[in-house]
């Protein structure tokens, strides 16, 4: 089995495979594995910085939990029951709940809004052609002008009525802080509103939901936990292939190429990148009129400071138009016990091609002006890294043309699976891992394999062999 993609999806592809018998080659075009699951020490420094905000929950699932966690001792880790996140909104931060809390609106658009949002009419999941379509269902227009617009413009530089269902999700964009807290609980005791009202301290768990623990290596950064990963794979005897880039695939064959002119066989090709990529190498006929989706692009900034962040959350959203960074991780929160300047990682998302990136001091004063870092601190350094494209903008079109590219794909290409985020069936790290563990399980057994091209070089092997055999009296030859 052919695994194309080293990101966490392929990662547990490659070790669920490997465990129901499959001999696996993982290939990976960058130099390392996990993609966004990275940490990088600038300058040769001591202090990790990672790729942005990214702390890794259980699933809930036993046996894909101790595939993720199982092997690291319970001291390498700091866990977390509940993550301890916060926002910024409307020039106001908000340190202890992952919810733009909707009071700071003025009185009347408040009153309108909360109107609105506390509707308890059944919306259907499905049937949506844009998300201005799904949103104003859900919570009601005015919140749709007053709040969703605003955001959406900041992080995809698109308005609702541009954009896919379901595209809010990927920023968290789903409950809401509103009425005193004690009302909110009772309120979400209704199943239509529990979806949209949020609770005011990350200490109080979804009503009636699992707690999936958190966790976040006590030294290093998440790459840490890549590389325990890279380990396990070692030990299941996965070839993973980094620094390689595929040019070309042969369907009927069963053989990839590399950019290298290197061939990998394959009976079974597991696929976690955007699945229009695979049509182009096949090449498959759609490919040549597939639109190019427009990608956003991500700046980190890494500060190292000698002042302590003010808030006790591990990250910060700042959905806060007026602003123009995105989220801060705050390394201190996650590893109290780590000593030395205090680390901050803020991640910068830009829709424009060549548009300006703000310099550290200007990143440093919004930190300011949010009350992340109090208003006399200074940084003593920052390490600036271009991580390129972050995200394709989520479109209709992109939708529509992903749906086709999948279609395509498991009509005319049945030895591949697609994985991870290509597969389309979830946004976030749990829901996505889940889909892979079933999707690797739906794959028959490598003895219940036959493909074609393995077949036919069969045949041509005994063809050859017939041939170079000496004539037996009365046999016929053609020449």
């Amino acid at each position: 089995m052919l695994i194309v993609g080293g990101g966490i999806a392929g990662i547990v592809a490659a070790l669920r495979a490997s465990e129901h018998g499959w001999t696996v080659t993982l290939v990976e075009r960058q130099p390392v594995l996990g993609g966004l699951l990275a940490s990088v020490r600038p300058a040769g420094g001591k202090h990790s910085f990672d790729f942005g905000t990214h702390i890794p929950a259980a699933t809930g699932d036993d046996e894909l939990d101790a595939l993720l966690f199982g092997g690291m001792r319970d001291e390498e880790w700091r866990v977390f029951p509940v993550l301890h996140a916060g926002t910024f909104w409307n020039g106001r931060l908000s340190p202890d709940s992952a919810c733009l809390d909707l009071r700071t609106l003025p009185p009347t658009d408040y009153a309108a809004v909360l109107t609105e949002m506390l509707d308890e009419t059944v919306v259907p999941a499905v049937g949506f052609e844009t998300l201005a379509d799904q949103l104003t269902a859900v919570y009601g227009p005015r919140l749709l002008a007053t709040v969703f617009e605003p955001v959406l413009r900041k992080f995809y530089g698109l308005g609702s009525a541009e954009l896919a269902p379901d595209a809010h999700r990927l920023f968290g964009l789903v409950r809401f802080l509103c009425l005193d807290p004690e009302t909110a609980r009772k309120v979400k005791r209704n199943p239509v509103l529990d979806g949209k009202v949020g609770l005011h301290d990350f200490r109080e768990t979804v009503l009636g939901a699992p707690t999936h623990l958190a966790r976040y290596p006590r030294a290093g950064g998440v790459g840490r936990w890549i590389d325990h990963l890279a380990r396990k794979l070692a030990d299941a005897g996965v070839n993973v292939r980094l620094g390689v880039g595929l040019s070309r695939l042969d369907a009927e064959r069963g053989v990839a190429t590399t950019t290298a002119e290197e061939t990998l066989e394959f009976d079974q090709l597991g696929w976690s990148l955007p699945p229009s990529q695979l049509l182009r190498l096949l090449p498959h006929s759609a490919a040549a009129s597939w639109p190019s989706p427009r990608l956003a692009t991500a700046t980190l900034y890494h500060f190292l400071t000698e002042s302590e962040p003010l808030p006790l959350s591990l990250y910060v959203t700042c959905y806060d138009p007026a602003f123009r960074l995105f989220r801060v991780t705050l390394y201190r929160n996650l590893q109290p016990d780590v000593g030395g300047p205090a680390r901050i990682t803020v991640e910068l998302i830009s829709t424009e091609a060549n548009s300006p990136r703000p310099s550290p001091e200007e990143i440093f004063d919004e930190l300011r002006r949010m009350n992340v870092m109090a208003e006399e601190a200074q940084f003593l350094r920052c390490f600036t890294q271009e991580l390129g494209p972050a995200f394709p903008l989520q479109t209709p079109a992109l939708h529509a043309a992903n749906r086709h590219a999948a279609e395509c794909v498991a009509v005319d290409f049945p030895q591949a699976f697609l994985l991870g985020r290509a597969a389309g069936n979830g946004f976030f790290m749990r829901d996505v891992l889940l889909d892979v563990c079933r999707t690797v399980a739906r794959v028959p057994g490598p003895s219940a394999i036959a493909r074609p091209g393995t077949v036919m070089r069969r045949i041509e092997t005994m063809i050859a062999a017939l041939r170079s055999r000496p004539a037996r009296p009365g046999s016929i030859h053609s020449h």
